[in-house]
Parts: C-alpha cells; sequence; structure tokens
C-alpha cells in the first residue's frame, strides 16, 4: 500500500505504508483496513474503513442474524420492532414486556436469559 505524504509546503509525496498504519485497532485487537468483524456485546459487524475510521456496518441479533443499516426496522416474532441504527440498537415494543426493566442510564448489553424472549 501507498500513502501521499507533504514533505513541504505545496509538495507531495508516496511513500510505502504498512498494513499497520492503515489498519484499526478495536479492543485492543487489530483489524486489517477494510476488514469486518462481529462485536456481539455490541451486536454489531464492524468494518475497518479510510483513516483508521472504525464504522458499524450492520447490526446483529442473537449473533447470527444480520440487519443492514439502511433497512431500518425489522419485525420480531414478539410483535417488537428491531431498529438498526447506526449508533445503536433499538427494541421498540407495543406493549411493555414483563421481563424489561426500564433504566436511566442506556446500555448495548442483553442478557443472555432474555435472548429467546426477545424474539431472537
Amino acid at each position: 500500500m501507498e500513502r501521499c505524504v507533504e514533505t513541504e509546503p505545496g509538495h507531495v509525496a508516496v511513500v510505502k505504508t504498512t498494513e499497520a498504519e492503515v489498519g484499526c485497532t478495536y479492543k485492543n485487537q487489530f483489524h486489517k483496513y477494510l476488514s469486518t468483524w462481529e462485536d456481539l456485546e455490541m451486536g454489531a459487524v464492524l468494518k475497518c474503513e479510510q483513516f483508521n475510521k472504525i464504522t458499524k456496518y450492520s447490526c446483529l441479533s442473537n449473533g447470527i442474524e444480520s440487519y443492514p443499516i439502511f433497512q431500518i426496522e425489522h419485525k420480531l416474532s414478539n410483535g417488537c420492532t428491531f431498529i438498526c441504527h447506526e449508533q445503536k440498537n433499538i427494541f421498540k415494543c407495543p406493549d411493555r414486556l414483563p421481563f424489561f426493566e426500564v433504566i436511566k442510564r442506556a446500555t448495548t448489553r442483553i442478557p443472555t436469559t432474555l435472548r429467546a424472549e426477545l424474539g431472537f
């Protein structure tokens, strides 16, 4: 791989670069440029983009079902709607589910014991 470097004002040179310079580090693990990986705790497929930027590529439900971000709402078998958003995963339900607890602070963690009850 190569990249452009300004050697002096108005002058640019093309120099060799290493994978480490263009890749991404996430949770102390290195990922190559344009690679994707799953973060099950976050419920997301992530991608290493330009400038070492990590972006959310799609949402995961139960670690197996992937929902693209551009398809915003997905109906679940329990009547709830799963919303795949660039910054968070949202469960929108017509009625309050008895096993849900309303909390003041947002979290991305869904206990394993609740996964089946959530419809995934």
